[in-house]
């Protein structure tokens, strides 16, 4: 039998640092009627989760190893040559990253019902429309509204985090205030261009 084994090549990740500093008097949270630190601490976090997902977004985007152009709206066509692009390669789609636009195209498709396909919302905690071909089909504002991302998500990116969303918190008895202290460390690469496809309307 032949000797084979897999070849690696090396990729650095450097992670970013982000994060963002809030101070709330002692004043404003006796008077307020509802909890101002709380609310504050979950839209920090939001954030900083939404800025993870943006730069993954980007990643994918500007890292597709093939693109597939459509028309006005997304078609079930546009949907499956991507998914070939992907399989040509090796891969298989496990998930479809929407824009906004191509999500109301998504939704309007009439085609869907015809070919017995699921969109019901399932977890709209994830903002997971439904399933498409066996493909978990979600939102993202992140993406360009016009486009659609078909991807393996084993094989076409990865993201490096050295310190996920943190909260810590600290009173400045000087100024008599409570700061939320919101950061997080990290950075995406992709890492097989062919895992990715792009789908893009006008």
């Amino acid at each position: 039998l032949p000797f084979a084994q897999e070849t690696y090549s090396q990729v650095t990740l450097t992670p970013v640092k982000y994060g963002v500093t809030i101070g709330i008097t002692r004043e404003m949270i006796e008077d307020s009627q509802f909890s101002v630190v709380e609310k504050n601490a979950a839209t920090a976090g939001y954030a900083l989760a939404d800025k993870e997902d943006s730069l993954v977004a980007d990643a994918l985007s500007s890292g597709a190893g093939a693109t597939v152009t459509g028309g006005g709206t997304i078609s079930l066509a546009n949907i499956t040559e991507a998914m070939e692009d992907l399989e040509s390669n090796g891969y298989m789609g496990t998930d479809m990253v929407l824009g906004t636009e191509v999500a109301s195209d998504i939704r309007n498709l009439a085609g869907l019902t015809s070919a017995n396909l699921s969109i019901a919302p399932t977890d709209l905690g994830i903002r997971l429309l439904g399933n498409i071909f066996g493909m978990n089909v979600v939102v993202s504002r992140n993406v360009t509204a016009k486009h659609a991302l078909v991807i393996d998500r084993d094989h076409a990116y990865a993201i490096a985090e050295k310190r996920p969303v943190t909260l810590e918190r600290f009173d400045d008895f000087l100024r008599d205030t409570h700061h939320i202290v919101a950061t997080v460390r990290i950075a995406t690469s992709v890492l097989q261009s062919n895992a990715i496809a792009k789908i893009t309307t006008t």
